[in-house]
């Protein structure tokens, strides 16, 4: 396994998604904030850098997006990323679950 740690960058706003991939040639990130950007924007207006690669373990690629995603500032307001770094289903954070929540409310109410 060869993880990449990857950064994407919205030429229109600035606003950035720091994600990873052990997926040789991955040229997007798939983060759900980065996505609807994608749609919104259109792919065009953003771009795609490797930030490091080579990482040969999972604990050691999460780490590394938990720093990355830290040092460019990348979590929402900021940036596209939801969590500080890979998140599975049942470790969101609290204040990620709650948002989630009040979301799915507006969106059952309309």
């Amino acid at each position: 396994m060869a993880g990449t740690i990857y950064l994407v960058t919205n030429n229109l706003n600035g606003k950035q998604y720091v994600g990873q991939t052990t997926v040789a040639g991955n040229k997007v990130g798939h983060g759900y904030m980065v996505t609807a950007a994608y749609k919104k924007y259109g792919k065009e207006n953003f771009d795609y850098e490797v930030i490091c690669s080579g990482l040969d373990n999972q604990p050691i690629i999460d780490f590394a997006e938990r720093f990355w995603v830290t040092v460019m500032g990348c979590r929402i307001p900021n940036g596209y990323n939801i969590e500080l770094g890979v998140a599975k289903k049942n470790q969101l954070a609290p204040e990620t679950i709650e948002k989630m929540k009040m979301s799915a409310l507006k969106r059952k109410t309309k």
